[in-house]
């Protein structure tokens, strides 16, 4: 923005923008966006850590006089502030332990660590340092029943982090947090626990949004001066939240067409937001009539041929439909031991698609 001095010695200001188009990122529309594959950086970022391990694995490789070959650990060479993890570890112990109840696997799984414990593998934490600051690590069965040694053994999961600490952490988006738990005694610890997390960086946590839940845990809620919205219809970044029937939907507002152009028609497939791939197979179609113009060369403020404006028109026209559609929220899990996965997939030369069934 600049003045600008005309002929009578008047300045105005005015106000230049300009737009530039890179027409090389046009493709990337039709390009592997959402199915999570690292790029080259993230590549090369995991290759040197491994070749940094290959050489302290070579380095401090020993052999004792019994013959038995020792290793140094794997260390990255950094120092890392473990945070508190014990409520996590905790949730994830009792899990484990009615899960091995209902298999009748208790025994055998509590006699490795009793095994570990005589051969000193692992000690007893005394009491005087139960109380001390440490880090923990949740474990969990894994069974091999065609196994000679080891029909049962632990797994520990090294890379778990405190239970709210890792939900905020997935959770966030700009000043919003969305987030799900299994029932309504979490639902009052997160709200107490994130709230002072963020309260002590100086950051005001408030007004949430939940579910329908019973008058204890309103009174609970209430008693940490969580302010809540009755409102039933919510907005939560750019989907509606239906909290009475739980469901998630999208509104789709179609606009009358100016001119039938590929401009036009990349405005309007771009501008529906559509942040969980919910329309993924709807959008699809006019992925592939972008792909198809710009494949032969038209101008963006050609007009379309009549075939590609009847098929454009028929999948605009239809997409109202879309505001009748419903997605659950919830995918819950219960208190089953057994699940399947049923996965289907096809391809053909224009896309390919994955369906999975749990």
């Amino acid at each position: 923005m600049r003045e600008i001095i005309n002929d009578k010695g008047r300045t105005a200001p005015t106000l230049c923008a300009s737009l530039a188009v890179h027409d090389i990122n046009i493709p990337d529309l039709w390009s592997l966006e959402t199915i999570g594959i690292l790029d080259a950086n993230q590549n090369l970022s995991n290759a040197a850590e491994e070749e940094i391990a290959r050489d302290q694995f070579l380095s401090s490789l020993t052999r004792k006089e019994n013959g038995c070959y020792c290793v140094g650990l794997p260390w990255l060479g950094r120092s890392v502030e473990l945070p508190s993890n014990y409520q996590v570890a905790e949730k994830r112990l009792f899990g484990i332990t009615r899960r091995l109840g209902s298999l009748r696997k208790y025994e055998e799984y509590d006699g490795v660590f009793k095994e570990w414990l005589e051969e000193g593998v692992i000690e007893m934490v005394p009491d005087h340092e139960l109380n001390s600051k440490g880090h923990y690590l949740p474990h969990h069965p894994v069974f091999k029943p065609d196994s000679v040694t080891t029909k049962i053994r632990p797994v520990f999961d090294a890379s778990s982090k405190g239970y709210v600490a890792q939900k905020l952490s997935k959770s966030f988006y700009v000043d919003n947090c969305v987030t799900s738990v299994d029932n309504e005694r979490e639902l009052v610890d997160f709200v107490k626990c994130s709230t002072k997390i963020l309260a002590d960086a100086k950051m005001d946590l408030r007004l949430w949004t939940y579910g329908p839940v019973g008058e204890a845990v309103r009174s609970a809620l209430d008693g940490l001066n969580a302010e809540s919205t009755s409102d039933n219809i919510v907005p939560v970044l750019g989907i509606m939240w239906d909290r009475k029937g739980d469901t998630l939907y999208l509104e789709c507002k179609t606009v009358l067409f100016q001119k039938t152009c590929l401009r036009e028609v990349l405005s309007l497939t771009q501008g529906m937001f559509d942040p969980l791939g919910f329309l993924t197979p709807v959008l699809l179609t006019a992925k592939l009539l972008l792909q198809e113009m710009w494949a032969c060369g038209v101008g963006w403020d050609t007009p379309l041929t009549e075939n590609v404006k009847r098929k454009f028109l028929k999948w605009y026209n239809g997409l109202e439909v879309l505001n009748e559609l419903r997605i659950l929220r919830r995918m819950g899990f219960g208190d089953r031991n057994f699940w399947s996965l049923h996965v289907f997939c096809d391809a053909s030369q224009h896309a390919y698609a994955t369906v999975i069934f749990l």
